[in-house]
């Protein structure tokens, strides 16, 4: 009986290890200092819905703006909140132009909004992956890297575990964000 319990354990944290966060690896470029980054803007993720149950880009897009709410250090800027600047500046709707437009005109204004901006890749085949890739507004010089891992379930592919993986993107950077500022500070890192 002991035996059956300890295998039924193992079973259900198996189970339970792959509808959790398989890992994550982050890298910062050489050079790349990222204490200069106090306002971070979306831009268009590179995303394809896969599924019926999967977010549409819009909801993509709502998903890792609410989950900047969540980062500290630096203020997260939506991408249609950016549209809307720029379209006030320019009368240039980028929500409307076809996307290699908009990418462009995007790349053009933003230095004048935010510091820097996060292109986000969602892979969605055989399991979630979620890649952040920090630019430098007005070089578009990469900063800072980032992949997650998710599920491989179907269940891992809703908009909740999108934002969840995203929120832990925003969690990462602002780490590497502190740790950088420490050591610009000589002061020693504990972790």
């Amino acid at each position: 009986m002991k035996r059956l319990i300890q295998l039924l354990t193992m079973a259900m944290m198996l189970m339970m290890s792959t509808a959790c966060f398989a890992g994550q690896a982050e890298t910062i470029e050489e050079g790349a200092d990222l204490t200069k980054i106090d306002k971070l803007t979306i831009c268009l993720p590179y995303y394809t819905k896969m599924l019926d149950e999967e977010p549409t880009t819009d909801e993509l897009l709502k998903a890792l703006a609410e989950a900047g709410k969540k980062a500290k250090g630096y203020e997260v800027i939506s991408y249609n909140d950016l549209a809307r600047e720029i379209k006030a500046d320019t009368a240039i709707d980028i929500r409307r132009l076809p996307i290699p437009e908009s990418k462009k005109v995007y790349k053009e204004y933003v230095d004048k909004y935010a510091d820097a901006y996060l292109f986000v890749t969602i892979a969605n085949n055989s399991r979630v992956n979620l890649f952040g890739s920090v630019y430098k507004a007005g070089t578009n010089e990469l900063l800072y890297d980032f992949r997650i891992e998710g599920g491989k379930e179907k269940s891992s592919k809703t908009l909740r575990n999108y934002q969840t993986l995203a929120e832990r993107f925003y969690e990462a950077f602002g780490a590497a964000k502190a740790r950088q500022l420490k050591q610009s500070r000589g002061e020693d890192d504990d972790e």
